[in-house]
């Protein structure tokens, strides 16, 4: 193993950086010449690394270490050239890689592949699955060079689609392996999406359910999501509940309570309540009330969408989205009442 130094000072001469280790010693890149010259003088050609596509972008790094406080990134680089010495063939660039891993080089020259940071992340990833069993180590391989998982990094994902994998196989869903692997596909996709942006990771994964098939993971996944939009949905419709105690002769106003509720009116009035305007009223943009007869309150009568940043109800519909254009001093009074608590 090669030994890494840290740097002590770093100077620049127009397109040559001279690199002061903690031994006094000296590295020397010429960003002109791409040549490297190591601690022990060894001096190396055509560095592919130096070698930028135009003559602008060759001088990438000394704007590097213009900017970046105490030489860090010359530092790293550093210690990955005098890693990579023996192998400076292999390298496409450095920007992103932290560490050379063991077994990282070997693997790239097996493969035929440079050293970048696609390889590296390459090469992370399948080290996951050392430790699985030789089925599910080539299955979890397979997958995750034919969905191109390449920045999916998520361990867990892998520990789990082996054995929902095999729960579909074995179930009643089952008819092809083309159908598989598109619910897995939405699977992978589902679960990357809300593991990501979980605030409670641990509390995600328990909902997940080896036992169960792609398809049933992805509703579960989807129920799991929904949860904290729901949550902000009825908040929101909260806040104008005492649009119920306005007074009409034959009318009454329903504000939805529960979910079920959105279902229900969009069931009966035969329109897109049910689902449509969930996102836009969870962000604050719309909010929903029903008008109802007194004498058949359970009834759908008129579905009301109220637009926050119109300051009005924008649709009042019947039955299969037909215009409602009666009691126009329904609407006005509700309108007048939002206004005045929002």
């Amino acid at each position: 193993m090669a030994k890494s130094y840290d740097v002590i000072k770093v100077e620049k001469n127009r397109g040559i950086i001279t690199i002061t280790v903690n031994d006094g010693r000296t590295i020397v890149i010429d960003c002109i010449e791409n040549t490297i010259t190591s601690v022990t003088k060894r001096k190396v050609k055509n560095v592919p690394f130096l070698d930028f596509p135009d003559n602008l972008a060759k001088y990438r790094i000394l704007t590097e270490l213009d900017d970046l406080n105490e030489y860090k990134e010359a530092q790293r680089k550093c210690k990955l050239i005098e890693i990579l010495w023996e192998n400076l063939d292999l390298i496409d660039n450095l920007y992103s890689i932290p560490e050379i891993p063991k077994g990282y080089v070997n693997y790239c020259k097996e493969n035929n592949y440079k050293i970048c940071d696609k390889t590296y992340t390459n090469f992370m990833a399948i080290q996951k699955f050392k430790n699985y069993s030789p089925k599910e180590k080539e299955f979890c391989e397979y997958v995750f060079k034919e969905f191109h998982l390449i920045n999916n990094n998520i361990t867990e994902l892998y520990s789990y689609l082996y054995k929902i994998y095999n729960t579909t196989l074995k179930s009643k869903e089952y008819k092809e392996i083309f159908n598989l692997w598109s619910t897995m596909r939405i699977f992978i996709e589902k679960f990357t999406e809300v593991y990501t942006n979980s605030k409670s990771k641990t509390e995600f994964l328990k909902i997940i359910d080896t036992n169960k098939t792609f398809n049933k993971n992805v509703e579960i996944i989807d129920n799991y999501k929904n949860k904290e939009r729901n949550k902000k949905i009825l908040e929101r419709e909260n806040k104008i509940r005492s649009l119920e105690n306005l007074k009409f002769d034959n009318y009454i106003i329903k504000v939805p309570s529960v979910m079920e509720d959105f279902t229900n009116e969009g069931k009966q009035q035969n329109n897109c309540v049910g689902y449509y305007y969930h996102d836009s009223i969870a962000v604050g943009r719309n909010l929903v009330y029903f008008i109802r007869k007194k004498s058949n309150p359970e009834h759908s009568f008129v579905t009301c969408r109220y637009n926050i940043a119109e300051k009005e109800t924008v649709e009042h519909r019947l039955v299969n989205n037909q215009w409602y254009n009666d009691n126009e001093e329904i609407i006005k009074k509700c309108d007048e009442f939002i206004n005045s608590i929002l």
